[in-house]
């Protein structure tokens, strides 16, 4: 989504380096709508949605390596790819 609002191809491919300020920026107002909206959604519960950081591509590795025999259905629109949880 990002890509496609600052011109880019929204293939749906990681870039080959880390974001620009003007990307985190991006990134953290709509993930605080996000949160907004699904307080608003699920207030009835009383649930609290709160944006703290956000984690960097290398750090997500880290905590969730891939997995060839996780046996994932899941694919990446952009390039068909699987993608391992």
């Amino acid at each position: 989504m990002i890509d496609l609002l600052l011109g880019g191809e929204g293939t749906g491919k990681n870039p080959a380096r880390d974001t620009t300020d003007i990307e985190d920026n991006i990134l953290e107002s709509v993930s605080k709508m996000i949160c907004r909206e699904l307080e608003a959604a699920w207030r009835v519960l009383h649930l609290t949605f709160v944006f703290e950081r956000r984690q960097r591509l290398v750090q997500v590795e880290k905590l969730l390596p891939r997995r060839k025999d996780s046996g994932s259905k899941l694919r990446d629109p952009g390039t068909g790819e699987p993608w391992y949880v």
